[in-house]
């Protein structure tokens, strides 16, 4: 595939990604809760994002992912923010406390990667499609036992599930490294399994 197409749909692809995050801050906003969101559905998002962070810059993936993944990373951060406005830290301390550990863990640890950037790139890049992997089996669970789909965008769950179709197309034409096209092949099965559920549940959005 010409290297030009590819990176124009890399930039689709992460654009898709970053975008995605808007329809359920705006649900947020409108509902004045996150209810709609799982604790640890939204803690292995923001464990795959960070460790994700390292991958992109210490493996040297396409400008696309390096101007992107941080602006996905911003934008997981303002829903975990929106939780504290809209329901307050004593409700979630636990939460709270772990975002802060992850924060910092992260944080701390820039100075592997100054040291062993490449060894330390791959690790974090499959750790983080270790959490990309299973990042979204709480949601589902969670969707499977209220039954119900309030509070979680359709919108949010579809623009993700575009991004992953061209992500998987960029993945295997560049070709990029194996973590990245393991999250891809991943995410485009969730997104099924989220469309299956919405249709189930739609009736009680």
């Amino acid at each position: 595939m010409d290297p030009f197409i590819i990176s124009f749909l890399a930039w689709i692809s992460l654009l898709s990604f970053a975008v995605s995050f808007l329809p359920q801050i705006v649900k947020n906003y409108r509902l004045k809760t996150t209810i709609g969101l799982s604790n640890v559905y939204l803690l292995s998002y923001l464990t795959a994002y960070i460790t994700c962070i390292y991958y992109v810059f210490h493996c040297d993936l396409l400008t696309a992912y390096k101007v992107f993944v941080p602006l996905e990373l911003l934008g997981l951060f303002i829903i975990i923010g929106q939780r504290f406005v809209y329901e307050g830290f004593t409700q979630h301390k636990r939460f709270f406390s772990i975002v802060g550990a992850l924060s910092l863990a992260g944080l701390a640890s820039f100075p592997l990667g100054m040291w062993w950037p490449l060894e330390f790139g791959m690790t974090c890049g499959w750790i983080s499609s270790i959490f990309f992997l299973t990042y979204q089996i709480p949601q589902v669970l969670k969707i499977f036992r209220q039954k119900s789909v309030h509070g979680f965008s359709f919108l949010f769950v579809s623009i993700i599930g575009l991004g992953t179709i061209l992500e998987l197309v960029v993945s295997f034409a560049k070709p990029l490294p194996v973590p990245t096209q393991f999250m891809a092949i991943r995410g485009l099965a969730f997104y099924i399994l989220f469309c299956l559920q919405f249709y189930l549940y739609r009736t009680r959005a």
